[in-house]
């Protein structure tokens, strides 16, 4: 035995036993292997028990809208993506933060359950059916932190921004959704499109301040955020 051996007492053999540091560090990594296993044991129980199948053996898609599977090659597939309903690999990257959940002493991934693919409705939509927001723990605000836009075309051919202008969606709400992608291209192109379209609807004729020279004023000092640049937005919706 090695001088300085660690010295343990096994309650169970009722003796002193000396283990190597080799032995110790293999113990050590036997307990994660087990901790892990029993944690994928855990996980695994909440997972989806089966991956739905075509007859083409395709992999399918869960239709939020309807709780259906789909084929992805389908022709109501691509209808939907027409319509503004977006394609995800995995659901898990658009629903909310719901926190830690435990089974026993061990902690489970909450998303496990929505590691699959699925079709997510137009923003409007998801607006208006609490069932799928419940049922799915998505929402509105975090379908757009997961990179849903609003400026996609719905089933109308008008905007989910302007769709859910017009059904009254909370002001307050959309200048969130609104901050949450402030500084992305789209974003910018609309400000700017909204700026041109209030100034030149202002008449200005007599005025010594022009649409351009005011425009480029305003983009300058920067002074209008997502709560005034919705409010002039909404006078054209």
């Amino acid at each position: 035995m090695a001088t300085g051996a660690p010295i343990f007492f096994d309650m169970w053999a009722g003796k002193t036993i000396h283990y190597s540091f080799t032995e110790i560090r293999f113990q050590i990594m036997k307990n994660r292997i087990e901790l892990w296993w029993k944690n994928y044991i855990i996980n695994k129980k909440h997972m989806p028990q089966q991956i739905i199948l075509s007859m083409e053996g395709e992999k399918m898609v869960l239709n939020l809208l309807t709780g259906r599977w789909i084929n992805p090659n389908g022709k109501l597939f691509q209808k939907l993506i027409r319509e503004g309903f977006i394609y995800t690999d995995s659901l898990s990257d658009y629903i909310e933060d719901i926190g830690t959940i435990y089974d026993g002493d061990f902690e489970i991934d909450p998303l496990v359950r929505f590691f699959h693919s699925a079709l997510i409705p137009p923003l409007s939509i998801l607006a208006n059916r609490l069932d799928i927001r419940e049922k799915f723990l998505i929402s509105v605000e975090s379908a757009v932190e997961g990179g849903m836009s609003l400026f996609t075309l719905e089933k109308n051919k008008r905007s989910s921004l302007q769709n859910l202008t017009q059904m009254n969606y909370s002001s307050a709400n959309l200048t969130t959704l609104i901050g949450i992608i402030w500084e992305e291209e789209k974003v910018k192109a609309w400000r700017n499109n909204v700026l041109i379209k209030f100034l030149h609807h202002l008449n200005l004729a007599s005025s010594k301040h022009r649409p351009g020279a005011l425009y480029g004023a305003f983009i300058k000092v920067n002074v209008l955020g997502p709560e005034r640049m919705l409010a002039l937005a909404q006078t054209f919706y």
